[in-house]
Formats: structure tokens, sequence, C-alpha cells
């Protein structure tokens, strides 16, 4: 089964903020539905929303050399975006910030120059040489009419505490977070290189999830590359993750009371 939900076509900053919310809802409904199974996929897959910047926007097209690992902080903003480390050991300041400092090249709400071009999803292992707009795997295409951002997200579950290997490349910045952490920065203008990562705390049993930002900042190559290298461990969009136990009774409450209107709606229509 496939879900399109118009609601959760949302900006980055609301998205992530609801998006477990939005999930269980979505998957609640499936719950709901008689008949319908809901069923993980058997291989690791992102949500994909993707963004169009402008080439007038101040942090694009001249911030050029230099792979930077601290031009992030280590959480997530209030907002759902990365945080601007204004210690970082990048010479180029970063202009395009909302008042909480984070870095608003995902989010329309707050940089009139970025624009929502499309959204879908990724297979890993992930590997795209030709991330222009609008959506990334374009091989004729080219950053004259603006440079591409995207952000990924998804979820998994690990049946034991366990460190999680990744393996990520990009030309651009990309930041990889799990639970908010950051895990791996890439950040600067730099050429592509793929490197494994490792979840720097050992991760608890149960669910996680996953969030990838990415965006090409300058006219010369644009790419992505992700993987997951730990075995065992599948990745899925957000509404595949297990709803809590009393989000199940709430559904089998609401099936329970429909099944009785069900039988007296019957029970009238047999008396007349």
């Amino acid at each position: 089964m496939k879900f399109q939900v118009s609601s959760c076509r949302r900006p980055i900053a609301s998205r992530l903020r609801g998006a477990w919310l939005c999930a269980s809802a979505v998957c609640l409904t499936a719950v709901l539905m008689p008949a319908v199974a809901v069923q993980a996929a058997p291989v690791s897959t992102l949500s994909a929303s993707y963004y169009t910047v402008s080439s007038a926007d101040p942090d694009f097209g001249n911030q050029c050399c230099g792979t930077f690992t601290d031009l992030v902080k280590n959480t997530l903003g209030p907002d759902g975006l990365p945080v601007y480390n204004p210690a970082t050991s990048d010479p180029f300041p970063i202009h395009d910030l909302n008042g909480s400092g984070e870095i608003t090249w995902w989010d329309p709400t707050f940089n009139s120059n970025v624009t929502a071009s499309g959204s879908g999803s990724i297979s890993l292992p992930f590997n795209d040489g030709a991330m222009y707009p609008p959506a990334g795997q374009n091989p004729g295409g080219n950053d004259s009419n603006g440079y591409l951002a995207g952000v990924f997200t998804g979820a998994f579950s690990l049946n034991a505490p366990q460190q999680v290997q990744f393996a990520l490349g990009a030309d651009d910045d990309a930041f990889l977070y799990v639970d908010g952490m950051l895990v791996d920065s890439l950040g600067g203008v730099h050429a592509d290189t793929q490197l494994p990562i490792t979840t720097p705390q050992t991760l608890a049993a149960g669910n996680h999830t996953i969030t990838l930002f990415y965006d090409d900042r300058y006219p010369t190559q644009a790419a992505l590359s992700f993987s997951i290298l730990s075995q065992g461990v599948t990745i899925t969009p957000p509404c595949t993750v297990p709803l809590p136990p009393a989000v199940w009774f709430f559904g089998s409450g609401l099936l329970g009371l429909a099944a009785i209107g069900r039988r007296r709606a019957f029970g009238e229509r047999g008396a007349k």
C-alpha cells in the first residue's frame, strides 16, 4: 500500500515537529480500514522533500571551498532545522538564519529564496551524481536556474542496543541526524567524498528517527550518496514507525464502537 497524504506536505519546520503525529494518524487510519494490511517495506527507503534555492541567495554560488565538520551544532533547532555554529572554522559566514540561529536553506517559510520543488522517496543505497533541480537524478541538469536542497527522513527499529554504521558522501553540504542528534557533518562547498560513519553513542533498542539534510551550493558538480552499512537494520519512511500501544488500544476501541453501532443498526432494521 502506498499513501500520499497532502496534509503532510508542509514546510520542513512544521513537518518535522509533527512527523510522528502525521505518521501515527496515517497508520491509524490504515488500521481502522477493514481488510487492509500495512507492512513495512523490505528495503531501506527514505521520504524526500526537495527545494530549489535561488541563485540570488547570498549563501550560494560564492563560498568555495573546503569541508568543515563544525558548521552546525550537535542538535536540531526548535523548528527541526540544523543550527549554525558561529564558532565554525568555515571562514565564510552563513547569512540564511532564522531567529533561533537555524539555517533556512530547506524552509520557504523562513527564506524567500527557497521554493518547494518536489517530493517522493529514495531507496538505499543511494548514489546520485546529478543532484540538480527540481528533484535530483537529473543528468542533463545544471545550477543555472537555482540550486537543489533536500531533506530525507525515515525511521528504523533495533532489537537490541547497538551502534549503527552509515556511509555518507556529498557535494556540497550534508548533515545527518539520528533522533535529532548530529551523527555526521560535511559542511561547506567541497568535492564529493564518501566515508563510513558510526553513531557516536550506542542506540537503545526500539524505534529511532533519521534525518538527512543536503544542499548543493556551487556551480561545479552536485552529488549525494548515502547507505546503511550495519546488517539487519532497515530504514523506512516515517509512517511505518510502530505505533505506541496506547494508540493501538485507541484504534481497537474505535473498531469496537463501530462494530457495536453496526449491530444496533442491523437490530433496529430487523425489528421494523
